[in-house]
């Protein structure tokens, strides 16, 4: 039984203390002390406690305070930006830029006479090239030091101001090889046996008739170098200051990116800002799945699949994602494994396929095997010249059992992130062009205000094709003409020095020059702009007289020659109108399939032609405002954004029927298929819309046979030939850099909520404009009109479409279906009515065929109203690739 102690507290002087009292006392004093560090500690935890509640209350307070926006830059191509939290990127500003190559041949898809050699043999060579279908091989005829070969610039007075001459070289078997400008001007770092790279150097004041390019070093006769892409671009002095303070190393890597190879002149056009998800593969669906022999694969939903296989055959079976940019930074893939009746081999395994920008896979390959099941990990660092990657989960080729992979994730940096379907955000500027001046001092820009976008436009760009109005002015000297546009309107700075506001190039590439020679430009106080062109390019003989329809043939790509010469390259000088014909100009072959009558369209954009380009500076900046597709959200932690060009939005496709496949396709090279090509040659294909919704998951994307990298086709049963199919791709066309893209986003939670609250705002403003301003109704559905058809043809019938048309509410006349069976030649298919005919006749190849042959054929509208299949086979003809056209009235 526990008694309570009472202690005394009557102690007088002379009583006496005992051994017992004593301890008592001391054992109080022990117990006090050990109860105040108690107390001392407790009220240590609590003073962490509260710092701690304060550190949270003062995190809290700062999420919530009106802390500035954090600034970002961005550049072109792929960078990874570290955001704290999840916030919308607010783009402020995008700078245009216009490249001109100063040089012309430097693609080196030709030997032109330009080329200067001295003890080498030069020669095109396919086996290696940096852009395009060749470069040129420098072989050494003799033991040299001082070889080489260089390219006359043509520049007849000196560029004023700091250039950068750039060009990729490869040093095969010569023992080394650097860059020369003029007899004796070495420029640059020295390339050795077997480095290839691009070699670079800033000069200023560059002499006229200047010659630039390499000098070869060769220890016997047959050793070669191999030269591409030489370009010469006007920079400023703070871009030349920035260049020279660069290593060798990321110099090369900085003018790849930000000075790549262009022909003629180009600017910055429809540019955009993707944010890929965290996750950077996508679904199954649009992987590639490798299978052969007793090999089964099986997609079990958008991220589930497995592979079985019964029995070895030494091949390794996968699913592969599709491309994948590469950033400058480390990549984990992780998937869940399930692997059941595994016997022999190394098992399932992860992979990334790393390739250079010449589609080269770089070796070792980067994988891990696994034998058990269990959410699995590969971490890997990109080579330093990988362009692209793909994720790879497969099987070993000596194993035999069931692998399922489930929720892959590829992400950014060391560490594998949870498991999150792929979810991208994109800000793209459809139909814009934003220029500059020769050194990009002055610019054309995007910027925001109250979320709108406006661009400010200091200079104008256009395409100098047949769609303009020329004329013939007057024959120059012999073996040349001087054509004419009439330019008001244009709003460009009066001045009698065209070269100060005015840059043009020709179809090759080349700058014009200035006064009224061969290939120059000018303009008079008319407001008439000319251009002189031989009669080599166009194929007009001195006594012949061109009509403006083959003049805008011409400038759309075509050159007229005299049919009774089978060789193309011949000139039309007749005088009786008789045996015309139009070509155009091709890579491989030098010219195309030849018309008989005056073209009306295009010819294809390739190395050796594109459009005449004119930029002009306005008069005066004009200020309109843009449209904006989108909107890029940063998420939280690191950020794989890619800035480019180039992204086409909804174009119109136009596919056509292959019977013995039984699908339609778009986009295809081959020959015959120039209706189903797009406007640019495609990169990567994004989507595909049926009318208005997206249809791609019924389409297969494939990389070959493409007009670019990638063609499309869809099974005739899911085809429907009512239907509007347009599409979004990546263009190949060249662009310009996109110099730099100035924005902002929230660091805090009070930034994105006010920039939350701001856009619904905006947004709520833009709308009730938007339904204040709205039409009365809505455009009516199409309503198709069936003609009666003429001269023997008939519908083909099955599920191809009838032959219909429409015309739309801007007056453009739609014509679809298949025929068959009628007659080929003058008579007509059918007859269209008023308000539906052409302004000028027309001519379109289409697809045409009888049993197992399938040519090109043409079909012609007339004025008249009359549409004919002029040529071709009456087996199956297609005429739903006679694109749109304006009617008459």
């Amino acid at each position: 039984m526990n008694m309570s102690y009472t202690g005394k507290t009557d102690w007088k002087y002379d009583d006496l203390v005992t051994e017992q009292d004593w301890n008592r006392i001391e054992a109080g004093i022990v117990d006090h002390e050990t109860r105040i560090t108690d107390n001392e500690s407790r009220i240590t935890d609590n003073e962490a406690h509260i710092a701690n509640h304060e550190s949270r209350i003062d995190a809290v307070e700062t999420d919530l305070s009106d802390a500035p926006s954090a600034e970002l830059t961005l550049t072109h191509g792929m960078q990874v930006v570290t955001a704290p939290r999840k916030s919308p990127f607010r783009m402020q500003s995008l700078r245009g830029r216009t490249f001109l190559n100063i040089i012309s041949g430097g693609d080196c898809e030709s030997i032109s006479p330009s080329w200067s050699q001295y003890q080498v043999n030069l020669s095109l060579d396919n086996t290696w090239k940096n852009e395009g279908t060749y470069s040129i091989r420098a072989t050494a005829s003799q033991t040299s030091t001082t070889a080489g070969a260089q390219l006359n610039m043509g520049n007849t007075s000196t560029l004023v101001g700091s250039h950068l001459i750039a060009m990729k070289v490869k040093v095969s078997t010569s023992q080394s090889a650097h860059m020369l400008l003029n007899a004796g001007v070495i420029l640059g770092r020295t390339l050795k046996t077997g480095e290839d790279g691009t070699l670079y150097a800033v000069v200023d004041n560059i002499p006229q008739n200047s010659r630039v390019g390499i000098r070869i070093a060769s220890s016997e006769e047959g050793q070669y170098v191999n030269i591409d892409s030489l370009r010469i671009y006007r920079i400023t002095s703070e871009e030349k200051a920035y260049i020279n303070s660069l290593s060798d190393k990321d110099g090369q890597a900085y003018v790849d990116k930000n000075y790549p190879y262009i022909k003629g002149m180009c600017h910055v056009q429809n540019p955009y800002i993707q944010r890929y998800g965290e996750n950077l593969l996508p679904p199954f669906s649009e992987w590639e799945g490798f299978t052969a022999f007793d090999v089964k694969y099986k997609i079990i939903d958008s991220h589930q699949a497995k592979i079985t296989r019964d029995s070895i055959d030494n091949y390794y079976y996968y699913f592969k994602s599709p491309k994948i940019i590469v950033g400058n930074c480390n990549y984990t893939i992780s998937s869940g494994i399930e692997i059941s009746g595994l016997l022999g081999g190394k098992g399932a395994y992860l992979q990334i396929l790393y390739y250079d920008k010449y589609d080269e896979l770089i070796v070792p390959n980067q994988e891990m095997f696994f034998t058990e099941s269990g959410r699995e990990v590969l971490v890997t660092t990109p080579p330093v010249n990988a362009s692209y990657m793909h994720g790879v989960l497969g099987i070993d080729r000596e194993s035999t059992g069931t692998v399922k992979f489930s929720n892959p994730i590829l992400n950014v940096g060391y560490q594998p992130l949870p498991f999150v379907p792929s979810e991208d955000s994109l800000l793209v500027f459809p139909n814009v062009t934003l220029c500059s001046n020769g050194d990009g001092t002055l610019y054309d820009e995007i910027y925001e205000q109250d979320g709108r976008f406006y661009k400010r436009a200091q200079f104008k760009a256009l395409d100098l094709d047949g769609a303009l109005d020329w004329k013939l002015q007057w024959g120059l000297s012999p073996g040349n003409k001087l054509l004419r546009i009439d330019i008001r309107g244009l709003s460009f700075i009066p001045n009698t020095d065209l070269s100060k506001w005015f840059k043009a190039t020709k179809y090759d590439g080349t700058l014009l020059g200035y006064g009224q020679g061969v290939d120059q430009l000018d303009h008079d106080s008319s407001d008439g702009l000319y251009i002189s062109v031989s009669n080599a390019d166009s194929g007009w003989g001195d006594d012949y007289t061109p009509t403006s329809d083959e003049i805008k043939a011409y400038f759309y790509g075509w050159k007229m020659y005299d049919t009774s010469n089978a060789d193309a390259s011949n000139i039309y000088n007749r005088t009786d109108g008789l045996g015309k014909g139009w070509v155009y100009r091709l890579v491989d072959v030098l010219w195309g399939p030849a018309v008989t009558n005056v073209p009306t369209t295009q010819a294809p954009i390739n190395s050796k032609w594109q459009p005449y380009k004119l930029r002009y500076q306005l008069a005066t900046p004009i200020m309109e405002e843009v449209q904006s597709v989108g909107e890029v959200t940063l998420l939280e932690g690191q950020n794989q954004i890619e800035v480019g060009c180039g992204m086409i939005l909804r174009e119109k496709a136009n596919p056509l029927f292959h019977p013995p496949g039984n699908a339609w396709f778009i986009n295809n090279v081959v020959e015959g298929w120039e209706s189903t090509r797009f406007k640019y040659k495609a990169k990567k294909i994004l989507n595909i819309y049926k009318d208005s919704n997206i249809d791609t998951q019924k389409w297969f994307i494939e990389a070959i046979l493409g007009y670019g990298n990638e063609r499309g086709y869809i099974n005739n049963s899911n085809y429907d030939p009512t239907a509007v199919y347009t599409v979004d791709y990546i263009a190949f066309r060249p662009f310009a850099s996109i110099p730099q893209i100035a924005g902002s986003y929230g660091t805090t939670l009070k930034n994105v909520v006010d920039r939350l609250v701001d856009r619904e705002a905006q947004l709520a403003e833009r709308v009730g404009v938007l339904e204040s301003a709205k039409a009365d109704k809505y455009p009516a559905p199409p309503q198709w009109i069936a003609p009666t058809l003429l001269n023997g043809w008939v519908n083909f019938g099955g599920t191809t479409a009838p032959i219909a048309y429409f015309k739309d509410e801007l007056g453009f006349v739609h014509i679809t279906g298949t025929i068959k069976d009628g007659k080929i030649g003058y008579d007509p298919v059918f007859i269209l009515p008023e308000g539906y005919r052409v302004k000028a006749t027309i001519n379109v190849p289409i697809f045409t065929s009888k049993g197992s042959n399938t040519i090109t054929g043409a079909v012609e509208i007339i004025r008249s109203g009359g549409l004919r299949v002029w040529s071709g086979l009456n087996g199956f003809v297609d005429l739903s690739a006679i694109p749109p056209f304006l009617a008459e009235n």
